[in-house]
C-alpha cells in the first residue's frame, strides 16, 4: 500500500482492490531474535490469500489495512521477508491473545502490506486494542537490534463496512476506504512526527464512535485526535492514534484540517458513564438488557428463519390493500415484548418466527421480528433488521402512520452500529411526517435523535434537540438526565445539577420501576461533588448509588478508587472484588475491568483472567 512500490496493486480508479494469495506460511526470520535460526534460501512468494477466503456476499465485518513504512528501501536479499514475517508474528500473537487465531482471519497480501477481514463473531474493541498493542511490541522488540535507518515501522488502519465481491475481488465502500486510510497523507503525517512510535493508527469515524469512544480494553479515546483522511478523490474524517507521542509535536499533524476533539469530563474522575449513551430502554445509565442463560439468539438461527422467510412470504399485491394486523399477531407480539422483558431474547425470536411463515402479509410480525433483534443483540443481527424493515416499507405502506414504526426501529438499528447519519436522516424523517413533536413515538425520536447527534460530536445540536423535547414533554427525565451529563462532560457541575434535580423532580409523576433512573441520578450528583472537591458529599450520593442498583460494577469501580484514595487498602481490596465479580456477569462489564486495569486496581494477569471469564460467560 506504499506510493512507493512497485507490486500490482489496486487498479486507479478504486473500484476493486483484488485479493491476493500467498501459497506459504511467512518465513520467521532471525535477525532480530538472537536465538532463532532464519531458514536460508527462503523467499516469500506471495500468490494467495490465507485464512477463510469465502466470506459470503453482502456481510459486515471489521476490516483492517496495513502498510509496512519504507518498504522499497528493504532490498537486500532476504530483507523484505524477514520485515513480512516480523509483522505476521505480531498479528499472530494479537489474534492468539484473544482466542480470534490468525488461520480464521482472511488476509489478502500485497507486498508491502495486507487487507485483513476479521471474522464476524469477534469483540471488535478486544480485537483493535491487540493489533495495536502486539505490533507496537513486536515491532519494539525488533527494533532494539536494528541499525539505525532500519527500523520496521508501521500503518494500520480501521474500518467496518459491508463487503461485496466479484470474480477480481472485493469491491465495496469499507475495503476501498480502509485502503485509502492507509494511505492517507495525515496518517503518513503522524508515523513521521512522532519518531518515537513503530505504530501509527487511523481508525473511521464510525468505528471511533461505535468502539473507541467505549473505552474498553484499555482503548483511550482521549488518546484520538480527529483528522480528515485523504487520498486521491477519496476524503473523509477518522481519527488517529499513536501510542508513543514521546519527542512529537504538541499539536497532532491534521487537527488544523478537523473539528475540535470533543472534551472529556473534568473533575469527576474516573467516571466514564458520560459517552456510554444509551438504546431505548429505561434508566439508560444501568447495565442494558442482557440475555437470560440461553437465551442469546445465534446468527446462524436468524439466517436460518430469513432464508425461510424469503421463501414464503407472500408476494406483495398493488392492486391488493394490506391485509390488517389479525388479534392472533397481536397477541404474538404481546408475548414477544413480555419475554424481552425478561431477558429471554430466543424465545421471544422463536415465538414470532414461528408464526411468520403463515402470517397474512402484514408488516406486523416483520417488525416485530427486528425489534426482537434491535433489543437483543443489534450488532451482530444488523443486516437482517434492516432486511426486514426495508421490506415492510417498501411492501407494506399505505400512510404515513405505517411509517413510523419501521423508520424508529431502522434508525435504533443504525444508531446500535455506529451508522449515525443514516439513524438521524430516517429519525428527522419520522418527525417531519408527525403533525407535531409530542405525537408518538415523537418524544422517543427527539430523545434518539440527541443520542445520535452528541455521539456525532454535535453537542449543541443535541443539547437544542433535548431541550426541544422538554418543550413538547415537559416532565421527561431522561431528557433532564442527558443534559446533566452533557453539562458534566462540559466542566458545567453547576448546570448538570441544576439538570439532575429537575430529573429527580420528574420521577415523582412517574410510574414503573424507577430503580435505574435514580441510580443515575445519584452517580450524576456524585461527580457533581467530585467537581467542586466535596468528597464526603460525593460519597453520600455514591452510597444511595448504590442503595438504588445494588449489582452495578460502576457504582463497585467508583467505590474502589474512592477507598484507594482514602488508603483503605481493606475497603480497596473488597470494592474491587465486587466490581470484577459484577463486571464478569454484566454483559456490558468490560468496560469496567479496563478501567481497574487501567487505575492499577487490577494487575495483567488478574485482568486477562477476568476479561478471559467474561468472554466465557458472554
Amino acid at each position: 500500500m506504499s506510493e512507493q512500490s512497485n507490486e500490482p496493486r489496486q487498479s486507479n480508479d478504486s473500484t476493486t482492490i483484488a485479493p491476493v494469495r500467498m501459497t506459504r506460511p511467512f518465513v520467521r526470520a532471525a535477525s532480530a531474535y538472537a536465538h532463532r535460526a532464519m531458514v536460508p534460501g527462503i523467499e516469500l512468494v506471495i500468490e494467495s490469500a490465507t485464512g477463510n477466503d469465502t466470506i459470503p456476499d453482502g456481510v459486515r465485518r471489521l476490516c483492517a489495512a496495513l502498510d509496512i513504512a519504507a518498504w522499497s528501501s528493504r532490498t537486500k536479499g532476504g530483507a523484505r521477508a524477514e520485515t513480512a514475517s516480523v509483522v505476521h508474528e505480531a498479528l499472530r500473537l494479537a489474534g492468539e491473545s484473544i482466542a480470534v487465531p490468525i488461520e480464521r482471519w482472511t488476509m489478502h497480501a500485497a507486498g508491502d502490506g495486507a487487507l485483513i477481514v476479521f471474522p464476524g463473531d469477534i469483540d471488535e474493541s478486544a480485537m483493535i486494542a491487540a493489533l495495536t498493542r502486539s505490533l507496537a511490541a513486536e515491532l519494539g522488540r525488533y527494533n532494539k537490534v536494528q541499525p539505525a535507518g532500519e527500523r520496521l515501522r508501521v500503518r494500520l488502519s480501521i474500518a467496518q463496512g459491508t463487503l461485496h465481491t466479484t470474480p477480481f475481488g472485493f469491491s465495496d465502500d469499507v475495503t476501498i476506504g480502509v485502503a485509502r486510510l492507509v494511505n492517507c497523507s495525515v496518517l503518513r503525517a503522524a508515523l513521521v512526527g512522532y519518531p518515537a512510535s513503530d505504530v501509527a493508527l487511523i481508525v473511521s469515524e464510525d468505528v471511533f464512535h461505535d468502539v473507541i469512544v467505549h473505552e474498553r480494553h484499555g482503548l483511550a479515546a482521549r488518546s484520538f485526535w480527529p483528522v480528515v483522511a485523504a487520498d486521491k478523490e477519496f476524503q473523509a474524517p477518522a481519527w488517529i492514534h499513536v501510542p508513543d507521542r514521546t519527542g512529537g509535536p504538541r499539536r497532532p499533524p491534521g487537527t488544523d484540517l478537523a473539528r475540535q476533539e470533543p472534551t472529556t469530563p473534568r473533575g469527576s474522575g474516573p467516571l466514564r458513564i458520560v459517552r456510554l449513551m444509551p438504546r431505548l430502554f429505561p434508566g439508560w445509565t444501568a447495565t442494558p438488557a442482557t440475555a437470560a442463560p440461553g437465551e442469546r439468539i445465534e446468527p446462524g438461527r436468524v439466517a436460518v428463519v430469513l432464508d425461510s422467510w424469503r421463501q414464503e412470504r407472500p408476494e406483495p399485491d398493488a392492486a391488493q390493500p394490506v391485509p390488517p394486523v389479525t388479534a392472533e399477531e397481536r397477541e404474538v407480539l404481546k408475548a414477544a415484548r413480555a419475554l424481552v422483558v425478561c431477558g429471554r431474547f430466543r424465545s421471544a425470536f422463536d415465538h414470532v418466527a414461528s408464526r411468520l411463515s403463515s402470517s397474512t402479509g402484514t408488516r406486523a410480525l416483520p417488525c416485530g421480528l427486528a425489534r426482537v433483534l434491535v433489543h437483543a443483540e443489534p450488532r451482530h443481527h444488523a443486516d437482517a433488521v434492516r432486511e426486514l424493515l426495508d421490506w415492510v416499507l417498501v411492501h407494506h405502506v399505505e400512510s404515513v402512520a405505517d411509517t413510523l414504526e419501521p423508520l424508529l426501529l431502522r434508525a435504533e438499528n443504525s444508531y446500535a452500529i455506529g451508522h449515525l447519519q443514516s439513524a438521524v436522516t430516517d429519525l428527522r424523517q419520522l418527525l417531519q411526517v408527525l403533525p407535531t413533536p409530542d405525537c408518538e413515538p415523537g418524544p422517543a425520536a427527539l430523545l434518539r435523535l440527541g443520542d445520535c447527534l452528541d455521539q456525532a460530536g454535535d453537542t449543541t445540536g443535541a443539547a437544542v434537540v433535548w431541550e426541544q423535547l422538554l418543550a413538547v414533554r415537559p416532565v421527561h427525565p431522561q431528557a433532564s438526565l442527558r443534559l446533566a451529563y452533557r453539562a458534566l462532560a462540559e466542566d458545567r457541575p453547576a448546570a448538570a445539577e441544576r439538570h439532575l434535580q429537575r430529573a429527580e423532580g420528574f420521577l415523582r409523576s412517574c410510574q414503573g420501576d424507577l430503580r435505574p433512573m435514580r441510580h443515575a441520578i445519584a452517580l450524576g450528583q456524585y461527580a457533581v461533588h467530585r467537581a467542586r472537591g466535596e468528597d464526603a458529599r460525593a460519597e453520600q450520593y455514591l452510597a444511595v448509588a448504590a442503595s438504588h442498583v445494588p449489582d452495578d460494577p460502576v457504582t463497585a469501580a467508583e467505590q474502589a478508587i474512592v477507598a484507594a484514595g482514602k488508603g483503605d487498602s481493606r475497603g480497596r481490596q473488597r470494592y474491587t472484588q465486587l466490581a470484577t465479580t459484577r463486571a464478569i456477569r454484566a454483559s456490558n462489564g468490560l468496560p469496567v475491568l479496563d478501567l481497574l486495569h487501567n487505575l492499577g486496581l487490577l494487575d495483567d494477569e488478574q485482568h486477562r483472567q477476568a476479561c478471559a471469564a467474561h468472554r466465557e460467560l458472554h
